[in-house]
């Protein structure tokens, strides 16, 4: 064991810092994670699989906590750590997200942590997946997670929706399909149909649902709806309220993409929302383009945590200008993207693109519990918005 140089920084003297200590598993013969230095300054530690680091620190008063983490990840497969205090798992498993190395760093938030008054000792633990880079952690006092403001009304005007008040197939006016079972790039399990065995509208709900079943030459169905050829979207805001499956490799997402005729990353890709029921509560939003993408290190990307997404509806938005976006967790904003004015290379984002619900299995979602399906994704609206007359573009919904 060794003490490193990290930083923990305390708000209204609520929570102290008294020391750090970092180790590693009996596995690993105790070999101690490294240090690094940073482009910022300070000392950055590396925490691979088994490693773990151990602080002891005075809580002033019991309550909810706000635990921030600034992290990066370099390569390979999603880095996933837990904090535990006293012992006990008081975070659930977090995942560092890719940021392509030590110059770029995002935080991560895990809101709603209740902690007792006192002294506690707590444990950051690296349980899985490639190394990742930890500078720094944070406690803010009061950790409810809280619907922000809604948009001003008079910003918007609806020009398309669908609240699911009918029973049967989705509206073929508005809605198509993906067929297919090719893996679609990203080594996703799933053949998608347009059965009503995977989806279907019923009880004032877009049902999508992700099944164990043999179908032609997949172990796996789903549906991947889209609007391609029914309504294409280019600037505006976007809202889809949707509870989310559970389950061990499921991967729902909503997500635009581009329709320009050009291939992927230059197509242009926005991802709204996409969770990974291997690690529940996180909400993924990225956006991918030929200059920024994962292959290139420098994805746009941001994650932030929704308690049990599975057990109730949020809200999923976008609001996409011309010269930023803008990716919303009921109402509260987790992503803005802006225009660097490089070129389409950088910002496909002035061409429509088109909108697709789906769940996939496997990929990126990990190994499927085949135990935990069927997995549904309920949809209770779909509504788009274009910016009212009169109104100023770029005014974050203000």
């Amino acid at each position: 064991m060794k003490q490193v140089s990290m930083k923990l920084i305390y708000w209204a003297a609520v929570i102290c810092a008294v020391t750090f200590v970092a180790g590693a598993s009996l596995a690993q013969a105790a070999a101690a994670p490294k240090s690094y230095p940073i482009p910022a300054g300070g000392q950055a530690v590396e925490l691979a699989e088994g490693d773990w680091l151990r602080y002891t620190a005075d809580v002033g008063r019991t309550g909810q906590y706000t635990m921030k983490f600034r992290v990066a990840h370099e390569v390979g497969d999603d880095p996933l750590f837990i904090v535990e205090c006293d012992g006990h798992d008081v975070t659930g498993i977090m995942n560092a997200p890719y940021t392509g190395g030590l110059s770029n760093w995002v935080e991560l938030s895990r809101p709603a942590v209740h902690l007792d008054a006192g002294r506690h000792q707590f444990t950051v633990k690296q349980v899985g997946g490639t190394p990742f880079y930890l500078e720094s952690i944070a406690f803010a006092q009061g950790g409810e997670v809280k619907p922000g403001p809604r948009p001003n009304a008079k910003k918007w005007k609806l020009a398309w929706s669908d609240e699911f008040n009918y029973t049967g197939p989705p509206d073929p006016a508005k809605w198509d399909y993906d067929i297919g079972g090719d893996g679609w790039g990203n080594q996703e399990l799933e053949y998608y149909t347009g059965r009503p065995e995977n989806v279907r509208v019923e009880g004032g709900r877009l049902i999508i649902e992700a099944r164990r079943e043999d179908f032609k030459e997949n172990h796996y169905t789903s549906a991947r709806l889209v609007t391609r050829g029914k309504k294409p979207i280019k600037y505006g805001r976007l809202e889809v309220s949707a509870k989310l499956p559970a389950g061990e490799g499921t991967w729902p997402a909503i997500w635009l993409l581009g329709d320009n005729g050009k291939d992927w990353p230059g197509c242009g890709e926005l991802d709204i929302m996409e969770h990974l029921g291997r690690n529940p509560g996180w909400i993924h939003g990225s956006a991918h383009s030929l200059k920024y993408f994962f292959k290139n290190g420098n994805q746009k990307t941001s994650i932030t945590y929704v308690p049990h997404p599975e057990a109730a509806f949020h809200e999923y938005a976008i609001e996409w200008a011309p010269d930023h976006i803008d990716m919303f967790v009921d109402n509260n904003t987790y992503l803005t993207v802006t225009n660097d004015g490089s070129g389409w290379e950088a910002w496909p984002f002035g061409d429509p693109e088109y909108l697709i619900l789906n769940i996939a299995l496997g990929g990126w979602g990990g190994k499927v519990n085949d135990s935990q399906l069927p997995a549904r994704m309920e949809v209770k609206y779909v509504r788009y918005y274009e910016q009212a007359e009169g109104a100023t573009a770029g005014a974050k919904g203000k």
